[in-house]
């Protein structure tokens, strides 16, 4: 099997799957759970490189007609049905998942979650070739009260019965999964350090320790708190950062737009810092949460705005931290375990790139 060192078509954040792992399921290493010919429900005397020649065929000609018909839709048009219908549909199906139900409205803590598609414990959220992933868009259902990824991610971290999900229009496709626990991680200490700011509240800090939330505090005077105010401030906004993104599930542009709701704190600020201070700060703080993530021109359409805790696969030039999908993993291997898809460029689907040649 031919195979490179990084994965071009795939970027991971949030430590989902390392690039270890990646690469035993490229090799095929028989100790990775899921790999093995009796996983995949083949029949009798069939070969796992015939079933992958076989599914990567099928979608190589499923896109070569989507393109067709992609190019004889109206510019503003946003192309979902016939990237449902021709493209993505077809991709599930072939990656053994059947054909996808339609998903039932699902209604939590009042507001509605119109994802498209349900296949058992999995949410599936199949949007148009026109409909970025990561912005809303009016009159778009499941794309207009929050941009598809913020829809998926909210759904996951406030749903008790959901890990893992995909949102997909079929230019790249992100896998997520439910990230409340990773947040939780992240807020507890940062709120410990703005609510432990006497000396009566050390034990109740060394008794969060003893959880393993912080180090033990061993001062002998002081507090474990933060009490500069511009320290206060900042950690603040970091807090506020976590929660737009990794709970709600916005990117920094819509969190821009939320804070835009506050005039008489901006305008408090501005009198104080001659800026509007905390949005500055929660701003930087989500950007720089981006970390690694890859830009907007090396991602088509991968924003500043995703979030950790996510794979995203996608017709990427290759970036840092990225790795380059083998063809047998990007025809049908991964998607058995939920762990990736095919990338959705020209040239994926190439004769060069038939699973097994080198």
């Amino acid at each position: 099997m031919a195979f490179r060192n990084s994965f071009s078509t795939i970027k991971i954040e949030g430590g989902l799957l390392s690039s270890d792992y990646l690469r035993q399921i490229a090799s095929g290493n028989g100790q990775v759970p899921g790999l093995s010919l009796d996983a995949y429900h083949l029949s009798p005397g069939q070969r796992l490189s015939d079933a992958i020649s076989s599914a990567w065929n099928v979608m190589r000609g499923r896109w070569t007609a989507f393109k067709d018909a992609l190019n004889g839709l109206p510019e503003k048009d946003h192309a979902i049905s016939i990237t449902r219908d021709r493209l993505l549909l077809p991709l599930f199906q072939e990656l053994g998942y059947g054909r996808l139900l339609t998903a039932k409205g699902t209604n939590i803590s009042g507001s509605d979650y119109p994802i498209s598609h349900v296949w058992g414990h999995c949410p599936i959220h199949l949007m148009g070739w026109n409909v970025p992933i990561d912005k809303r868009v009016a009159g778009v259902a499941g794309a207009s009260r929050t941009n598809p990824h913020g829809l998926v991610q909210q759904f996951l971290n406030l749903s008790e019965d959901y890990l893992w999900g995909f949102v997909s229009n079929g230019r790249l496709l992100r896998v997520l999964r439910n990230n409340k626990t990773v947040a939780r991680r992240q807020l507890v200490p940062l709120a410990l350090k703005l609510t432990c700011c006497g000396w009566e509240m050390i034990d109740y800090w060394n008794a969060r320790a003893a959880e393993g939330w912080v180090e033990t505090f061993n001062g002998a005077a002081g507090s474990p708190g933060i009490e500069d105010e511009d320290r206060r401030l900042q950690i603040r906004a970091e807090i506020d950062a976590i929660v737009a993104r990794d709970v709600f599930g916005l990117t920094a542009s819509e969190m821009e737009y939320v804070l835009e709701d506050f005039p008489t704190l901006a305008k408090r600020q501005i009198d104080r810092y001659n800026e509007f201070l905390t949005k500055r700060l929660i701003l930087e703080a989500m950007v720089a949460s981006a970390g690694s993530r890859p830009s907007p021109s090396a991602s088509d359409g991968v924003n500043e705005g995703c979030q950790k805790n996510t794979i995203i696969l996608t017709n990427a030039t290759s970036t840092k931290d990225s790795c380059e999908v083998t063809n047998e993993t990007r025809g049908y291997a991964f998607a058995k375990e939920g762990d990736g898809i095919v990338d959705f460029s020209d040239r994926a689907f190439q004769p060069s790139n038939r699973p097994g040649q080198s």
